[in-house]
């Protein structure tokens, strides 16, 4: 049904008139036949055919007019179809070009949209960078120590690993900043920072603490290794000079994590053990609880 529809939709219009008229004529010869040869047998069919009698004169030019109405019809509805159709197509062209259009200005707008969004992480992750690293000696800064040492600190407690932390600071800083200038003061920061970078582990976190305080945390580390380390970069920074500035020293406090510690508790054992190596003369290394070594610190550099 569907494809005679479609047939009939590829008709041309002033074919339905000449299809009309051929069914009208078709209908009188029919119609003439059927009167000459069933019900009136005495006439001619010719004479049927071009003189009927009046009554069939009349039917025949009804159901001729009754033909060429429905085909009229017929040839309106086609006509009024094809040009739905053809505004069909005129209004889905304008529809694809129009779609086309609105889908390039949203591919453009979404790449740029990426585009905006890709800057936007990049700025975000230079200002996290720049929000963790201590400028001056480029390694981090106290805020990315605490956000390391509250993880540490509870990653020891769930899985019972060792974890030390050394607190360090430069002897005589004042004196260096007078003697030979800021400037000096924070090559020695730096120059200090480079040292102790240099000789600890990657999964070590080392950050400045604040002024010349420096902070070393040490995963998986127990007190007695943690004091070795910190013995041996106090041997190291001994025996570094600088070109322009005398040798400086520093002081070290190492403590070790214990069940039940938080943040204050480890950072305050950790800060009196650096107290007393300062009140013991500098250039030392304490901790808290006080290790109790039989081994030579010369050992410590082999």
């Amino acid at each position: 049904m569907k494809l005679q529809l479609d047939g009939l939709k590829n008709i041309n219009p002033r074919h339905l008139a000449t299809l009309g008229v051929l069914c009208a004529c078709l209908f009188w010869f029919i119609e003439s036949a059927i009167d000459t040869f069933i019900f009136e047998q005495q006439r001619l069919y010719l004479e049927n055919l071009l003189r009927p009698e009046t009554t069939e004169l009349w039917n025949r030019c009804q159901v001729v007019f009754l033909l060429m109405a429905i085909t009229v019809l017929a040839m309106l509805m086609l006509h009024r179809q094809r040009k739905i159709t053809r505004q069909l197509k005129k209004y889905k062209l304008a529809l694809e070009d129009t779609i086309f259009e609105r889908t390039s200005d949203l591919r453009l707008k979404n790449a740029m949209l990426e585009n905006e969004i890709m800057n936007r992480l990049k700025i975000e992750a230079e200002l996290l960078y720049i929000a963790s690293i201590d400028p001056l000696t480029s390694i981090p800064n106290r805020r990315k120590f605490n956000e390391v040492l509250s993880y540490e600190l509870q990653r020891g407690s769930r899985y019972q690993k060792g974890l030390s932390l050394i607190l360090c600071d430069l002897d005589h800083f004042k004196r260096i900043n007078d003697k030979h200038g800021h400037n000096i003061g924070d090559e020695v920061l730096r120059e200090f920072a480079r040292l102790v970078s240099a000789h600890i582990r990657k999964t070590d976190t080392f950050a400045r603490w604040g002024g010349e305080e420096f902070a070393l945390l040490l995963p998986e580390t127990d007190l007695k290794t943690a004091f070795e380390m910190a013995e041996k970069l106090r041997l190291v920074i001994d025996e570094h000079q600088l070109p322009n500035a005398e040798r400086f020293t520093a002081s070290f406090g190492v403590t070790q994590f214990v069940e039940g510690d938080n943040e204050i508790k480890i950072i305050s054992r950790a800060d009196i053990a650096l107290y007393k190596a300062k009140a013991n003369g500098r250039n030392k290394v304490e901790s808290k609880p006080k290790l109790q070594t039989n081994f030579k610190l010369s050992s410590v550099m082999g």
